[in-house]
């Protein structure tokens, strides 16, 4: 408690701004400059953009590269908004991270993908398969629960029937699930085999006879199970959207979809990349930063050996309050300072 009154205590926004008032001359910043607020940042953003976009369409190629692109973003306004929006959040992303340019640099190393070994690509077996699988499983959890608590069938026909179609449904599900998690498995094994899928139809049994609730059953026996038929709908529809969503194209299509993609990826990385040099451009030329400039411009500071060797002699211990909800930029910037002991 005694050293309290000569603790540094501060947001970490404020501790960037002190180290860039102390020492902007090693990254040759001017010091002359005030912070933007949230409304004052937007308007330059916008306006940075605006002017880029028409500059892209102007200088744009004979085969309309941009134009093709930007149409990719296209909604049924005709404006390119979702364009802007998705430039604006890669953006945000990526000035969050201390290494923003060599992860935009890599962002679309995923999306390369061949003919060849589809299943074997990083793309499929850190993105696309575990998806899948999480959304399957979620399924087989489901239809497991449905068997387990199904209302007694009585020995009537009828329930004896749905409790068959359920768990024809769990074994079902469960045979897509393992398609997935088969190693062995090529692509097109595991698309045609689940596509083709057939579910049973409700009440109907291995014969294809269906059996129906009639005025001799019991009517709190029917009730029972159109409650279970509602949620065996719901889940067939979870499954319907799992197909329409991964397992329409094969192998040959999937890949030139995802290889589009990673074309479209390198092209917004390019726009993004351009964007953010003006945008810290206009705002050294109004001489305006934001919070974002101040982490950037601090870790440059501080990765600099002979300011890191100053600070770690001058601070022997850092506390970080909520330190869950730092970004990896400031926490690199924390990083810098520490001296490991």
């Amino acid at each position: 408690l005694r050293l309290l009154n000569i603790a540094n205590i501060s947001t970490l926004h404020a501790f960037a701004l002190r180290l860039i008032e102390q020492y902007h001359y090693t990254i040759d910043l001017d010091p002359q400059f005030r912070l933007m607020d949230d409304a004052e940042r937007t308007l330059v953003m916008l306006e940075v953009y605006n002017t880029l976009l028409e500059e892209q369409y102007a200088n744009d190629n004979e085969q309309h590269a941009f134009a093709t692109f930007a149409a990719q973003f296209t909604t049924s306004t005709t404006d390119d908004r979702a364009l802007q929006e998705a430039t604006f959040s890669l953006y945000d992303f990526a000035t969050a991270r201390p290494d923003a340019v060599n992860w935009l640099d890599h962002l679309s190393d995923l999306y390369q993908v061949d003919q060849e070994d589809f299943t074997s690509s990083q793309f499929y077996q850190a993105q696309l398969k575990p998806q899948i699988l999480k959304e399957l499983q979620g399924i087989v959890d489901r239809s497991a629960v449905l068997v387990a608590q199904a209302p007694d069938t009585m020995d009537e026909a009828p329930a004896v029937n749905r409790l068959l179609n359920l768990q024809a449904d769990e074994t079902a599900y469960q045979q897509a699930l393992t398609l997935v998690q088969n190693e062995a498995n090529d692509w097109n094994t595991v698309q045609q085999t689940i596509k083709h899928i057939d579910l049973m139809s409700w009440g109907v049994d291995t014969q294809g006879k269906r059996k129906n609730f009639t005025k001799k059953h019991d009517p709190e026996l029917k009730i029972a199970w159109d409650r279970v038929k509602d949620e065996r709908e719901a889940l067939k529809k979870r499954f319907t959207i799992v197909l329409e969503k991964y397992f329409v194209l094969d192998q040959a299509g999937l890949v030139l979809a995802i290889q589009g993609a990673g074309r479209v990826i390198d092209r917004l990385v390019k726009l993004t990349k351009d964007f953010s040099t003006d945008f810290l451009t206009e705002k050294l030329r109004r001489k305006v930063l934001d919070f974002n400039d101040l982490e950037h411009f601090a870790l440059q500071i501080v990765s600099q050996e002979k300011v890191k060797a100053e600070l770690q002699e001058r601070y022997t211990e850092i506390m970080v309050d909520e330190y869950q909800d730092t970004n990896q930029l400031q926490e690199a910037i924390l990083h810098e300072i520490t001296s490991g002991d």
